[in-house]
């Protein structure tokens, strides 16, 4: 199967004794086999080159790639080693780009919204992005005062990315949809939105190069039900709330919906040792404010996957302290009296 599992590459060949003509993706190898048997004696190199790239280690591939070189393919072997070649340069000018979608404004009248693009390019030249397709995939979480979960998602295509072009260090903004996150019976309800690319390539110094390793960093928006207080909550103050006996889950979920996204985490953590040592019934009722906060679906509502989890965190023992003291020279005598 060797050759047939090679990622990140396809080299297709027509017949008829038209040239030949390399491709690159990030499918697996489309190769006519009447080829296989011209690279042979280089298809180890080329599979250990596809494993560097699977596993994202650029440098190793570059190293392999200079070592076939150094043996000077030809034919269909030197048309692989240039497809390669262009996937290595299509990463590094991706590694020099930075796209993210950021929310732009105030909320309209009607509630809505402006979803944007922000691009930068460190190139010291301009650089255009293109793309077959592109969409937004969009999900919205959401979860009422009793802890029922209501999620829902959609996509829409965004003509606006077909072709970017972005000039050196000047920052670009691009509107690429409007949005609302409705909410009716909810107490939150969080969308998530990102962006993705179809067979996006990168046209740079007059070359187009694979830019299937080119992303978009994702955003995400909360929005509360209007009776809610609009204040941020303390992480340690859902977990003062869950260590009350008897806790009230509407009270608990106002307090996690509240917390800021960027402390979570932090909340999770002040949360962990109170959840350790709760009875079943009652980490089962706080799971909703769990999942609100890390998002995980997979440990759902299920209060002994959750014990588990916050055991795990307060079981961690911190570092041992230790004292740098000076170090104690040997063979020295005692100090005589007089």
């Amino acid at each position: 199967m060797g050759a047939a599992r090679w990622c990140l590459l396809a080299v297709l060949v027509t017949a008829c004794g038209t040239p030949r003509r390399a491709l690159v993706s990030d499918d697996p190898l489309v190769l006519d086999p009447e080829l296989r048997p011209r690279i042979a004696a280089f298809e180890p190199a080329f599979e250990a080159l596809t494993a560097a790239l699977a596993d994202d280690d650029e440098t190793s591939a570059r190293a392999i790639l200079a070592r076939i070189r150094a043996l000077r393919p030809e034919g269909p072997a030197a048309e692989v080693v240039e497809a390669f070649q262009r996937v290595l340069d299509g990463r590094a000018a991706v590694h020099e780009l930075e796209l993210r979608l950021v929310v732009r404004g105030k909320p309209n009248a009607k509630g809505g919204r402006r979803l944007a693009l922000a691009a930068v390019s460190s190139h010291d030249t301009p650089v255009t992005i293109h793309a077959s397709a592109a969409r937004i995939e969009s999900s919205l979480f959401g979860i009422d005062v009793r802890g029922f979960e209501h999620r829902s998602a959609y996509t829409r295509p965004i003509d606006a990315l077909a072709e970017l072009e972005l000039a050196p260090d000047d920052p670009e903004l691009l509107d690429v949809a409007e949005f609302d996150v409705p909410i009716s019976n909810e107490l939150a309800v969080r969308a998530h939105f990102e962006v993705v690319l179809v067979q996006a390539e990168l046209e740079l110094d007059g070359r187009r190069l694979p830019a299937a390793t080119l992303r978009v960093v994702p955003c995400e928006v909360d929005q509360l039900a209007a009776f809610l207080p609009t204040d941020p909550v303390e992480p340690t103050e859902l977990a003062r709330c869950l260590d009350q006996p008897g806790f009230a889950l509407p009270a608990a979920l106002e307090r996690a919906v509240r917390i800021a996204p960027a402390r979570r985490d932090e909340a999770l953590e002040a949360c962990a040792p109170v959840l350790a040592r709760m009875n079943r019934i009652d980490l089962e009722r706080a799971a909703p404010c769990l999942r609100w906060l890390s998002g995980d679906r997979d440990r759902g509502g299920d209060p002994d996957r959750w014990r588990t989890w916050a055991v795990q965190r307060t079981q961690r023992e911190p570092p041992t302290p230790t004292l740098d003291l000076p170090a104690r020279e040997r063979d020295t005598p005692p100090p005589q009296g007089p």
